[in-house]
């Protein structure tokens, strides 16, 4: 099992950056927000919950799911990408939302067993 330390530690810095630009909603900005969001990645880090690698390469070999997986999250990190666009939304945007994507797949992957 890997630990989603980089995905964490992403995830952390944009939402940092988020609060920082002034553009998120009440929900980031609420008092309880933060330190729920913190045990929560700190439970992650722990937890043995697989997460796959995203890693791509000509020496690194992947089953067909891996492979499905990193494509899927691709196609997802575009599709957030036209969105961070559209809305005009900032940079950090584009990585907490992905990230975040990231970091839930993987959690549906594991209750699923996929």
């Amino acid at each position: 099992h890997r630990a989603p330390t980089p995905a964490a530690a992403l995830l952390c810095a944009s939402l940092c950056c988020l609060i920082g630009e002034g553009c998120i909603g009440g929900l980031f900005l609420s008092v309880w927000f933060v330190p729920v969001f913190s045990v929560l990645i700190c439970a992650l880090l722990v937890c043995p919950v697989p997460m796959f690698a995203f890693k791509f390469g000509k020496d690194i070999e992947a089953d067909a799911v891996t492979k499905m997986k990193r494509y899927a999250l691709v196609s997802i990190g575009i599709i957030v990408l036209v969105l961070v666009v559209l809305f005009r939304m900032p940079w950090q945007a584009y990585i907490f939302g992905v990230f975040s994507i990231y970091v839930l797949a993987n959690l549906v992957f594991a209750a699923f067993k996929i």
